[in-house]
């Protein structure tokens, strides 16, 4: 057998464009890692998926981390805790996350 290479570290990013979290194991299906990138922000006045990919709009994101909290929500997907620049964490059903978004990312749309 040959071998190619190992693995140092397994990283899974639970939304989208914000850091992730660092696991001692990761699933994979068809989907791929389970836990990696189940969210994503949406930007209210476009209607699209926030993206660190624009970074002129979106750059302040990846000062964001994101964790998947090990509970699931009413429909069984995972839920995420995020941390945000200023160190206040939030939880994905947490009723007011928006206006916390809204803050932290000094824009207001979502």
């Amino acid at each position: 057998m040959t071998v190619f290479g190992s693995v140092s570290e397994l990283w899974r990013f639970p939304v989208k464009s914000m850091l992730g979290e660092t696991v001692v194991r990761l699933d994979f299906g068809a989907a791929g890692a389970a836990g990696d990138r189940v969210c994503a922000l949406i930007d209210r006045a476009t209607g699209k998926v926030a993206s660190a990919k624009l970074p002129h709009r979106w750059r302040k994101l990846l000062e964001f981390r994101s964790y998947v909290s090990g509970d699931m929500d009413v429909q069984g997907r995972p839920l995420v805790e995020l941390e945000l620049p200023s160190g206040l964490r939030l939880r994905s059903d947490q009723a007011d996350i928006d206006q916390h978004l809204s803050a932290a990312l000094q824009d207001g749309t979502f």
